[in-house]
């Protein structure tokens, strides 16, 4: 985990932070600027705790990162005030952004309302660690917006158009990270509104998903989908760990987190080697991974974790040694492919050789890899 906080911190797509204040033009990833640069803040504010000697660098990277973001949020004059972008191409190489993010052209006017929550959270994060009450007041812009647009089913439309501020297809939702926002907006103000939306949205989650099981996958670079065509397991991850810090003493509740397991199990990891009727995945692929989603049903390392933080919240409450050793497992595929020498952890796991060679490289899911393992290690230290 260490290391791949430093890799966050050391690399030069990063450094261009630090040294300029502005994404790397040559990294295409930052077409999608919510989700790099707040994993980027978060990455940096935790990597500041954990190696002291390089603290102050890494909150400035961290500031830089934000200070960008909050440049180019939605302003005053805007239906969407207070919303980060979800695409953005200032200041990008256009060759480069054409070859490699092509799926962003076709969304550039639209914004992606699960993504503004993960930033709010950070934000907070960021006033928490800095004082500067400027990151308190661009999350409070963002919370205003979900407050001022909640529908009556508790939830949100997904993708929303910047220029009329009118949705883009039906699909609302369905994503933790706006629960968690709520959770932690309530937490840094006491105004009951927040916990209002929060317990509101996560009826809407268990209705949605829980009770019928359409655990849609909702990606900035995916097309929307209709009912049950393009299942993923995130949502089902997280509700899995909602239920075991929350719920666990109702046994109905913890007897549904049993099932959801098996189904992410069942339908997202390969412990051995991908089925013949997977001919879309290389021979070279590298298990035991976890599959993103059916639109994109391939090993990633951000599946990976995610699959094996779920595990570790059931084992926490169940005590099964099964369940903490499918997490370790999928733990120990984490340091097989992270490369020991730079210590990144490459995304899609196709290739013999992407440990050395990068391709498609996602810095969010990287970074979501080393939190997870953090969490693994503490997690053995306490056992």
């Amino acid at each position: 985990a260490l290391l791949a906080f430093r890799y966050v911190f050391s690399d030069k797509t990063n450094q261009y932070w630090l040294t300029h204040g502005t994404p790397d033009p040559e990294y295409y990833h930052n077409v999608y600027p919510s989700k790099t640069i707040e994993s980027i803040v978060k990455a940096m504010l935790a990597y500041a705790e954990l190696e002291p000697a390089h603290a102050e660098e890494a909150v400035q990277l961290a500031k830089n990162a934000a200070d960008y973001l909050l440049s180019i949020t939605y302003g005053d004059d805007s239906l969407l005030k207070g919303l980060p972008p979800t695409y953005s191409f200032l200041g990008l190489n256009k060759t480069i952004v054409d070859a490699n993010a092509p799926a962003a052209y076709g969304r550039r006017d639209t914004v992606m309302t699960i993504y503004p929550a993960m930033v709010g959270s950070t934000l907070l994060k960021l006033e928490k660690a800095t004082g500067e009450e400027k990151y308190f007041l661009a999350a409070k812009d963002i919370a205003a917006y979900y407050k001022a647009h909640v529908l009556p089913n508790g939830s949100w439309y997904l993708l929303v158009n910047e220029k009329t501020g009118k949705p883009e297809g039906s699909n609302c939702c369905l994503n933790f990270s706006l629960l968690s926002f709520f959770h932690a907006f309530h937490r840094r103000t006491g105004e009951e509104c927040w916990r209002t939306l929060e317990e509101n949205y996560y009826r809407y989650l268990v209705k949605n998903c829980l009770e019928q099981y359409n655990w849609e996958g909702q990606f900035e670079d995916i097309a929307l989908s209709g009912n049950y065509a393009n299942l993923t397991h995130l949502t089902a991850d997280s509700m899995i760990g909602y239920i075991t810090e929350n719920l666990s003493n109702d046994p109905d509740m913890l007897a549904e987190a049993e099932e959801l397991m098996r189904y992410v199990e069942d339908q997202f990891v390969v412990w051995g080697k991908h089925a013949p009727w997977l001919p879309h995945l290389s021979e070279e692929s590298h298990y035991p991974a976890g599959l993103e989603q059916y639109a994109w049903y391939v090993p990633i390392d951000g599946s990976t974790v995610a699959i094996m933080r779920a595990f570790l919240d059931l084992y926490a409450v169940k005590r099964d040694p099964l369940l903490l050793e499918k997490a370790l497992t999928l733990g120990d595929a984490i340091t097989r492919m992270q490369n020991p020498e730079t210590g990144v952890i490459p995304t899609h796991w196709m290739q013999k050789d992407c440990t050395y060679n990068l391709t498609n490289f996602w810095i969010n899911c990287h970074t979501g890899s080393a939190f997870q393992m953090l969490h693994l290690a503490k997690t053995m230290g306490e056992l």
